[in-house]
């Protein structure tokens, strides 16, 4: 991730590890507020769900298991300040000024890519959306029977390229290893899907 959605992230992380989070596999519930002008900044970036996501997997690596994330909003924090707090646990609830954040004032970077997927030496530019799969109705068509018809999405938005299986019957690998959520992808990754190997490369 970058800018905001970076500078996001940094905070909820340094104010969970504040709360000295309870841990294990009966981890309670973790409450992300965020104000409503940074939930609507977030969406004008089509970077909620990304943020989410990489906020879920930062909070479980910190905590050591596996969490359930809820992140609410609220009209009387300040545009710069989150607050976390982990739901039926006497852990307090610590908040946080977001550092590092861009001016309300500043232009929001444009959503773009240099990254493109190789296959077969054909080279497809990433851009918003694209789904892969042997189904003619997909960004990318793969003449491969092992492919499912619509196999996996990559998104684009400003933290990068983050790939997803959409439920695959074989599953989608990078750099060997299974996906079992979504995660980013940058230049000299390798996808498999099927028995085809796809590059991400920079155009």
């Amino acid at each position: 991730m970058s800018g905001l959605p970076l500078a996001v992230a940094r905070a909820v992380a340094t104010e969970f590890s504040r709360l000295q989070p309870a841990t294990g596999t009966t981890m309670p519930p973790v409450e992300v507020t965020i104000s409503t002008t940074l939930d609507r900044r977030l969406e004008s970036m089509n970077a909620n769900q990304s943020f989410r996501i990489e906020i879920t997997e930062v909070l479980a690596e910190i905590a050591g298991t596996s969490i359930e994330l809820k992140v609410v909003t609220d009209t009387e924090l300040r545009a710069d300040e989150v607050r976390v707090r982990q739901k039926q646990a006497d852990t307090g609830v610590a908040s946080s000024l977001i550092e590092e954040m861009p001016g309300t004032d500043a232009p929001e970077p444009t959503t773009g890519s240099t990254l493109a997927l190789e296959v077969d030496g054909n080279r497809t530019a990433l851009h918003g959306a694209i789904t892969l799969g042997r189904s003619s109705s997909c960004d990318l068509t793969i003449a491969d029977t092992e492919i499912s018809r619509q196999h996996a999405q990559i998104s684009m938005s400003l933290e990068g390229a983050l790939l997803a299986d959409l439920g695959s019957t074989n599953g989608t690998f990078v750099n060997g290893i299974r996906l079992t959520s979504p995660r980013r992808i940058v230049e000299g990754d390798s996808i498999t899907i099927g028995a085809t190997d796809i590059r991400v490369v920079r155009t």
